[in-house]
């Protein structure tokens, strides 16, 4: 199934997401998680991860952090929105590495329902 999605589990594109999971964490305001895409192939993870790093921070660092970013990191298009949680113990980062013919917004779309449901389920 894997496959077929068109997300990538590749060891490059488990390293990334994990760096990505670990340095934005505490960058997170709380109750809320930060869903990421990017476009593979990803030929320079360390590089494209610390540009991404610094990209999502600046979007994070104001007052207002901006609900939704689109941009290209080293050749990468890469999608992240913040979306409020309600789910505790939930990751407050999730990333996906995917195909270039899969659209990022349904990636975006489909975690953030996931999201909610988990969200109303733990609710009842």
């Amino acid at each position: 199934m894997a496959g077929k999605s068109g997300l990538r589990f590749d060891r490059v594109a488990l390293h990334f997401v994990d760096r990505l999971r670990r340095a934005l964490r505490d960058d997170v305001p709380t109750g809320a998680t930060l869903l990421l895409t990017c476009t593979a192939p990803i030929r320079q993870s360390s590089k494209t991860a610390a540009a991404l790093e610094a990209t999502v921070r600046r979007a994070l660092s104001g007052k207002r952090p901006a609900a939704e970013l689109r941009a290209s990191v080293e050749g990468n298009d890469v999608r992240a929105r913040l979306v409020s949680t309600a789910v505790r113990g939930s990751p407050n980062v999730l990333g996906f590495v995917h195909n270039p013919d899969v659209d990022a917004a349904g990636i975006l779309a489909v975690a953030e329902a996931v999201l909610e449901a988990l969200a109303a389920k733990s609710s009842r």
